[in-house]
């Protein structure tokens, strides 16, 4: 057998009785806390149609409510006003 050899070529028997060097358990490398996935972006802002439900309901709740302080005889000197003040009223609740 040659000099250098640990086991029997022919039984596998160790020639030499070597220390076991165990290895120590490797430490988990730091991993920094995940990030947080960035904010999804808003919507874009809805369209002012006919066919966004928020937009028709204020435009006929301004409208009605105009339409109604209007038939108030008292009131119906100041007609041109209301339908201003329904125009504020309907894009400051929009």
């Amino acid at each position: 057998m040659p000099p250098d050899a640990r086991f029997c070529h022919r039984c596998g028997r160790p020639q030499r009785a070597d220390a076991v060097v165990e290895e120590p358990e490797p430490q988990p490398a730091f991993t920094p806390p995940p990030a947080e996935p960035p904010e999804a972006a808003p919507p874009p802002p809805a369209v002012v149609s006919f066919r966004n439900p928020t937009a028709v309901r204020v435009g006929l709740l301004a409208a009605s409510l105009a339409a109604l302080l209007s038939w108030i005889p008292l009131l119906n000197l100041a007609f041109v006003v209301w339908w201003v003040a329904a125009g504020f009223y309907a894009v400051y609740l929009y």
